[in-house]
């Protein structure tokens, strides 16, 4: 699981939103296995590639800001995908109904704001009220994890309640694992 949509606080937003073009725009595509320096590795397929650029592309088309990458042009030929963070991204827009399971990020200002992962395209959307980041969270068809970043652990907890997800953490990662034994529980025998 990683995160694709960032809702965040306007009061937060700009500062985040800085902190987050310079980690995406740190990034260096790659083959992982063998360039130490890259931190992020190719997708699965060239189609996964061409699908997650098309919705960026649309994106752009409808009005949402590419604050970090190229705007996935002429990318759909390989495997690599440079990040992107994307701004202005609406519920209506493909990028927010669809997972791209690529590598990027599109930024909503809201109060809940999930733990960011390099490795997806994710969005950035602002807003003003509780009330208002609740209805953007549950906005979306897919919910496996949330997380909600707060002062108040009493108001999270009140915000995550009412969060549609299957998990949702309060000042953590939408997903967090203790290392283990990574063979374990996949009816393999040793």
């Amino acid at each position: 699981m990683s995160t694709e949509r960032i809702l965040v606080q306007s009061g937060v937003a700009d500062r985040l939103i800085s902190l987050l073009s310079q980690i995406w725009a740190s990034a260096k595509t790659g083959d992982v296995s063998f360039d130490s320096s890259a931190t992020v590795g190719a997708l699965c397929t060239d189609g996964s590639s061409g699908r997650i650029a098309e919705l960026i592309v649309d994106a752009k088309k409808n009005g949402a800001d590419i604050l970090v990458g190229p705007g996935a042009s002429n990318e759909s030929e390989s495997p690599i995908l440079q990040p992107h963070l994307v701004a202005g991204v609406t519920t209506e827009m493909r990028l927010w109904k669809e997972e791209t399971f690529g590598p990027g990020v599109s930024i909503y200002r809201s109060l809940v704001c999930p733990n960011i992962d390099l490795w997806v395209v994710a969005t950035i959307t602002v807003f003003d009220t509780t009330e208002e980041g609740i209805n953007l969270a549950n906005a979306s068809d897919y919910s496996l994890a949330a997380a909600v970043w707060t002062r108040d652990i009493w108001e999270g907890q009140r915000v995550a309640s009412r969060i549609y997800a299957g998990s949702t953490s309060i000042n953590g990662p939408t997903l967090h694992v203790e290392p283990t034994d990574g063979l374990v529980g996949l009816g393999l025998v040793n």
